[in-house]
């Protein structure tokens, strides 16, 4: 989803932390790079998380997430 190595990824999950993760390759992203400025509302965190506590394929999941990080 961010255009980073899986195999870096895994290698830096294996540390523990999810978030952090998420957030340094997040950050590092060329293919989705992170916004200066959020726009997203509240509300629509509750729907995203409504979204994602639906979808049990990891493929859907990371449709759910890549619209989440483009907002």
């Amino acid at each position: 989803m961010f255009g980073t190595s899986l195999s870096d990824m895994s290698e830096h999950l294996d540390q523990g932390d999810v978030a952090e993760t998420v957030r340094v390759y997040f950050e590092k992203s060329t293919k989705l790079p992170p916004q200066d400025k959020s726009t997203i509302s509240l509300q629509e965190v509750d729907a995203y998380l409504e979204q994602m506590s639906k979808v049990t394929r990891e493929d859907d999941q990371q449709k759910v997430l890549t619209m989440v990080a483009k907002r």
